[in-house]
């Protein structure tokens, strides 16, 4: 047996760098762009201000909720409906306090979901789908704010998309498996 495939260490105890890299370079990928994604929109829409713009500006707690969602990620393998729940409910939040609906701040979201979706949880990945908007749609009613309307079929839209896209992605496993 050649020297190089003969390890000293036994292998319950070798490190699993596979699995931490799985784990971390996702979740600092999607944070890295969604923080230099809403980074980059907020200082370009600064530097042309749209005078109809009622929304706060971006703060510490804004980075705070948009970092949520790449926090959750890191314990996605965890538990993945109660990761997308986290990543919806900081995105409802961000949205429903009034921060501008900039950049990529759903990424994260949009990962969870097709995670949770692929990993066979569709029922209770749907269900949180269908209450994070229902609970934006009662903050912002309640708060008195407008409804963005025209958004909703395109936000509609890429849901089914990543729902479907979810499913694909776990029948392709299966088939291969």
């Amino acid at each position: 047996m050649p020297r190089s495939t003969v390890s000293r260490v036994p292998a319950d105890r070798r490190p699993r760098w596979g699995g931490i890299a799985r784990i971390l370079v996702p979740a600092l990928v999607v944070g890295l762009f969604t923080m230099g994604g809403t980074a980059f929109y907020a200082v370009r829409s600064a530097q042309y201000p749209d005078p109809d713009a009622t929304a706060l500006p971006l703060d510490g707690l804004a980075v705070a909720l948009l970092a949520v969602g790449p926090v959750a990620l890191l314990f996605r393998h965890l538990n993945r409906v109660v990761a997308l729940a986290v990543c919806a409910a900081a995105v409802v939040v961000y949205l429903g306090l009034g921060y501008p609906p900039i950049g990529p701040l759903g990424f994260a979201f949009a990962v969870a979901l097709v995670s949770a979706v692929a990993a066979g949880r569709h029922h209770r990945a749907l269900a949180v789908v269908a209450v994070a908007p229902a609970v934006l749609t009662g903050w912002l009613l309640v708060t008195g704010r407008p409804i963005p309307w025209p958004a909703t079929a395109p936000v509609l839209a890429w849901l089914a998309a990543l729902v479907a896209g979810g499913a694909l992605w776990r029948v392709r496993r299966e088939r291969t498996a």
